[in-house]
């Protein structure tokens, strides 16, 4: 009985650190969370970004997201840029343009607080605030 305790004892508490690595979160979470933002889950971040135009607050462009995660850009004076969208297992957007950042794939956690939506970087400072409509509204 003595040798099992052995065995166990240490697989249980190795097993307790890996569980609660698992659902660590990054120390501005917390933050985030107090001001009264949530984050969303993978499949949330799915409903939401996925056929959906999004208007980042006073950046003068908009971004439809196709349900295939083709990305279109256009800015209001005209610009465009096409791009892929991809939403990981434990919820990041990740987004990846031809021009804009030279092809270079960014990802965010995406985080609501009522109608408005945040767009986070790992070190967490906020990327862009968005609002989001469902579909093309505007035929980007």
């Amino acid at each position: 009985m003595k040798q099992v305790l052995k065995c166990i004892v240490p697989l249980a508490a190795s097993l307790l650190l890996l569980s609660a690595g698992a659902l660590a979160k990054e120390k501005w979470a917390s933050d985030w969370e107090k001001k009264g933002w949530v984050r969303l889950s993978a499949e949330e971040v799915k409903k939401t970004m996925l056929d959906a135009t999004l208007s980042p607050d006073g950046k003068g462009y908009q971004v439809y997201v196709a349900s295939d995660g083709t990305m279109i850009f256009k800015s209001f004076l005209g610009w465009k840029d096409k791009g892929n969208g991809k939403i990981t297992k434990d919820g990041l957007f990740c987004r990846t343009w031809v021009n804009i950042r030279s092809g270079k794939t960014l990802c965010t956690s995406m985080w609501k607080k009522g109608d408005t939506y945040m767009s986070v970087k790992k070190n967490g400072q906020v990327y862009r605030t968005l609002v989001i409509a469902r579909g093309n509204p505007e035929k980007i």
